[in-house]
């Protein structure tokens, strides 16, 4: 009887629900409806965990006889409409009501019945799930892998940290053993925000250095100043309440006399390019690996898109709904300065998530 987190049953979640209802609806930045401008959906993909260059196909174009059509390796089968449906409700039910890691024994013969060994996609794709649709703009049904965020129980991380997010800064003019000792007492809730303030004090400003190489060329592939820009928005968030990203741009314009339309453009394309397809610690192309867009579930179950004909929207919505995050700083031992190749540097590992 296998565990997951909601974000992992959530994602599940919205495979059934897309299989039930047969459609995405897509939203505007503020994930209102927009009528009429869903997508009718004709099959969904699951990779197979022992296969996994084979997808097992889900095609509900027989839905409203009451079936899905699952194929798999080794042959055909059918799955009923209500089967599914009711799997549905109890996994709603089980995510706004579960925490932690936790199991839905219920939904046990229905993941059998799918083919499905685990309902987990795999980490190293920016790719959850691969729907075919029908466009009526374009008379086509192009197959197109989205990404799935969950609003239910913690907000999700558009960026996860990790030791390839971590950001060296280089101090003004040199720091003492005294100074060093005395940022290291500093431990309140806001640490990291008295540290940097306490520096300033002292007439120390905190630099830009460097970051990891590969996280650094993938942000060059936005914008080639995107790694100092992103760098130093993330210095200036420890300043700002909230660290809502629109707030930290509109501090850090404040404060340096940039063009926000020009900071903007940038901070937007970069962050969609890490909602499609951009991780730290792999060499990006370029390309989004989440070709179709966005799937979302909102915290009531619903589940909305935004398309990658919608890019617009999309930058939009992440703009304005994501914040900088402080993760452990024993982890990842930021917050201090650390020896590197004879220069004392002040690191900070980044995050960012879903506000």
């Amino acid at each position: 009887m296998s565990k997951y987190n909601k974000g992992e049953w959530s994602e599940f979640y919205a495979f059934l629900n897309t299989m039930c209802s047969g459609k995405l609806d897509i939203v505007d930045d503020h994930l209102n409806l927009i009528p009429d401008a869903g997508y009718e959906v004709i099959k969904l993909y699951k990779a197979d965990t022992e296969n996994p260059h084979i997808d097992i196909e889900y095609d509900i174009s027989n839905i409203d006889q009451g079936y899905v059509i699952v194929k798999d390796s080794i042959g055909e089968y059918r799955v009923s409409k209500e089967d599914v449906a009711n799997g549905r409700t109890k996994l709603l039910n089980a995510i706004q009501n579960g925490s932690g890691t936790f199991s839905v024994p219920e939904l046990d013969e229905l993941i059998h019945d799918l083919k499905l060994k685990s309902i987990k996609s795999p980490s190293s794709s920016k790719s959850d799930l691969k729907i075919q649709i029908y466009d009526q703009r374009t008379g086509l049904s192009p197959q197109l892998e989205f990404s799935i965020k969950s609003l239910m129980g913690s907000q999700p991380t558009l960026l996860n940290a990790s030791e390839p997010t971590s950001v060296y800064y280089s101090p003004s003019k040199p720091v003492t053993t005294e100074i060093i000792e005395e940022i290291q007492n500093l431990n309140s809730r806001n640490k990291l925000m008295e540290r940097a303030a306490y520096l300033e004090s002292k007439d120390i400003q905190l630099q830009f250095k460097y970051m990891n190489n590969t996280f650094s060329r993938n942000l060059q592939m936005t914008d080639f100043l995107m790694p100092k820009i992103l760098s130093d928005l993330y210095y200036c968030s420890l300043f700002v309440r909230g660290k809502k990203i629109k707030d930290v741009v509109e501090s850090y314009v404040h404060k340096t006399g940039e063009d926000i339309e020009l900071i903007e453009h940038k901070v937007k394309e970069m962050l969609v390019s890490i909602a499609l397809g951009m991780v730290p610690n792999k060499k990006w192309s370029g390309l989004d690996s989440a070709t179709g867009g966005y799937i979302i579930v909102k915290e009531n179950g619903t589940i909305i898109c935004y398309h990658i004909y919608d890019r617009n929207r999309l930058k939009d919505y992440l703009y304005s709904h994501t914040a900088f995050d402080t993760p452990s700083t024993s982890r990842y031992e930021a917050g201090v300065f650390h020896d590197v190749n004879g220069e004392k540097l002040f690191k900070l590992t980044m995050q960012i998530r879903f506000c």
